[in-house]
């Protein structure tokens, strides 16, 4: 099970309720992620970023019926590519089966996704021929504050038992 924190725009875009502050601890190793929507002239996209790793995942707002298996499947993609070991990816897929809202409810998560949304907003305007998996990848190669300035991606590794 995960918790996807929400901000408010994306509880809206995806219709949900009201939503608590309150949510069972994730049981994935990446733990809960937060979830925003961003818009440039031509891309909608939603970015979700892992709490403990700062891993950043991004889905096109689109099919918002398809978002959870979307998300999951994206995840699967972008921790393979990392070099996660196939049977850490299956357990993180697995649990992210069982998503419960919330809200957000950490401010340096969300500062972290500001920087990666100015980031995500420039790779999709100069860019435009870039997947969303390449600039998800592109992202998990940026030192983060929080993290004592390591990347997402040798964090990832770490949190899923791979020697870097």
């Amino acid at each position: 099970m995960i918790a996807l924190r929400c901000t408010e725009k994306l509880r809206k875009k995806l219709r949900l309720p009201t939503l608590s502050e309150d949510a069972p601890p994730s049981t994935a190793a990446l733990g809960d992620w937060f979830g925003h929507p961003v818009s440039t002239r031509h891309s909608r996209v939603i970015l979700l970023v892992s709490e403990r790793s700062r891993l950043a995942v991004l889905v096109h707002a689109r099919q918002l019926d398809r978002f959870e298996r979307r998300f999951a499947d994206a995840t699967a993609d972008l921790l393979l590519d990392l070099g996660a070991p196939a049977e850490a990816v299956a357990d993180e897929r697995e649990a992210m089966n069982d998503v419960v809202y919330a809200r957000t409810n950490s401010r340096s998560v969300l500062g972290t996704m500001n920087d990666y949304t100015f980031a995500l907003r420039i790779y999709l305007e100069e860019e435009p021929e870039k997947t969303l998996h390449e600039i998800a990848l592109m992202l998990s190669v940026t030192p983060i504050g929080p993290l004592g300035y390591d990347s997402p991606d040798r964090v990832v590794r770490g949190l899923l038992g791979t020697r870097i």
